[in-house]
């Protein structure tokens, strides 16, 4: 039987700050982010319908304060944005009454983002200045440009890994040492995650994000990985690339979902550089969202804007390592063993429990057939588990209903910074609820503090 889900309306569920607080906060930087392209605009035209985003923008936060009805996208939003009828559909099934204060939390949030993205749809039908208008890309880069310290470190131990093990073919490395070097690059992957700027919003400080970046704060939160099943994930890449000769060919590679832009976009990158360096796959796919998405998820051309940051000396000191990244990911995408692709299917409001009935074929397709999907963060991981109220020691293979049952095989690499989590040993969840409280009030599953490395091996 299939718990409740987590409801905005719950004071014991994240849910409940974030419709409070959070959503308020991320709306009125929106506005802040408006205006002050407003002000930097001398078309007259860009500027009138910018003016009409802001009054839009606004009474969203005027209806957030007074509990309004949520309502359904009208037939021109659809005819601008045809991914918008499964959101009707599903208020369809909905009580008639559900509001911003009292409906399904991962329901709402999505909306959010889209019912946000319309605004800037419709005003663009005669001045498409603001049709493709990302109101979140400078609080991204603000936030990558802080994480140079981060950035640099890592580009400089991948540097020296490369030289050093002379990776490039997977020459110089026993199989010891590529596993080695797998579960290490595994945990910055995974700790990259922490730089969630929806979460700026919230309790989340930028300096607790970047307190998480670089190779001390990644061994000293080591014991916080609350569930490691990298062996499992390592296991799976090197029998699908041993198996036989033309097997990895055979495959769709690694598929890696996309969270955050920024500094873990960058981690991401060289996570994939390991992966085809180390020679257990021949291609990585990153899937992007379509649409401005949960403030700092990666869009497509968040990809090349921080290729260019990071040659940039007006935005990073230029550094011999860092450059080296950027030559290795332009080889890597020019070539096709790294790429980066986009679905609507990522910017719907339903679990992946369906990704079997409702995604796009080629999509399914894909994934089926992928030596490792890789779901990174907090989003993707609610959006496996369903977003409901799961006791934590339910089994990760229950937790993905439907999508447990097909052929993907899945890692998820997530830092906890909402209520789900699954696959815990009994008595864990308790353990770490008192030593949080220890450290102040809250829920420590939306923290960001603790992680989870889970793997389901598909059937």
């Amino acid at each position: 039987m299939i718990p409740p889900p987590y409801l905005t309306s719950d004071p014991k569920s994240f849910g409940y700050p974030t419709v409070h607080k959070r959503w308020p906060i991320i709306v009125s930087d929106a506005i802040k982010d408006v205006e002050a392209t407003i002000n930097a605009n001398q078309a007259e035209a860009i500027k009138n319908l910018g003016k009409i985003i802001v009054g839009k923008l606004q009474k969203l936060l005027q209806d957030f304060k007074d509990d309004a009805q949520v309502r359904p996208f009208t037939e021109q939003e659809i005819e601008l944005n045809g991914d918008l009828k499964v959101y009707n559909e599903q208020l369809n099934a909905f009580p008639p009454s559900i509001t911003w204060q009292d409906g399904l939390w991962l329901f709402l949030e999505c909306y959010l983002y889209q019912y946000m993205n319309n605004f800037f749809l419709i005003e663009s039908v005669e001045v498409p200045f603001w049709k493709t208008f990302d109101v979140f890309a400078n609080l991204k880069w603000l936030s990558f440009k802080s994480s140079e310290p981060g950035v640099m470190e890592l580009a400089h131990h991948y540097h020296s890994l490369s030289s050093q093990l002379n990776l490039s073919g997977a020459t110089g490395a026993t199989t010891d040492a590529k596993k080695a070097i797998f579960s290490e690059f595994v945990e910055i992957a995974l700790w990259g995650n922490a730089t969630d700027l929806s979460l700026l919003a919230g309790t989340t400080s930028l300096e607790d994000i970047q307190s998480v970046q670089g190779k001390n704060a990644r061994t000293a939160n080591q014991s916080k990985i609350l569930i490691n099943d990298t062996e499992k994930a390592w296991n799976r890449l090197l029998s699908t690339a041993d198996a036989g000769d033309g097997a990895v060919s055979e495959s769709t590679g690694v598929h890696i979902v996309l969270d955050n832009a920024g500094f873990e976009l960058y981690t991401d990158l060289v996570f994939s550089l390991i992966l085809l360096d180390l020679g257990i796959t021949n291609k990585v796919t990153l899937h992007a969202k379509k649409l401005p998405w949960f403030v700092s998820d990666v869009l497509i051309a968040d990809l090349s804007h921080l290729l260019s940051q990071i040659v940039d000396p007006s935005f990073f000191c230029l550094n011999e390592s860092v450059q080296y990244v950027h030559k290795i990911v332009s080889g890597y995408l020019a070539n096709g063993k790294l790429s980066i692709t986009t679905s609507s299917y990522w910017t719907r409001p339903d679990a992946f429990w369906s990704i079997p009935s409702c995604a796009e074929a080629s999509l399914k397709s894909q994934l089926e057939a992928a030596q490792l999907v890789i779901f990174k963060g907090d989003l993707n991981y609610r959006k496996l588990t369903g977003d409901v109220s799961w006791d934590p020691t339910t089994l990760f293979a229950t937790a993905l209903q439907q999508l447990g049952e097909t052929k993907i095989p899945i890692l998820a690499l997530r830092t906890c910074k909402a209520d789900v989590v699954v696959g815990l040993q009994p008595g864990t969840f308790e353990r770490v609820a008192k030593e949080y409280k220890a450290m102040g009030d809250g829920l420590w599953v939306s923290s960001g503090k603790w992680a989870v490395i889970s793997y389901h091996k598909g059937m």
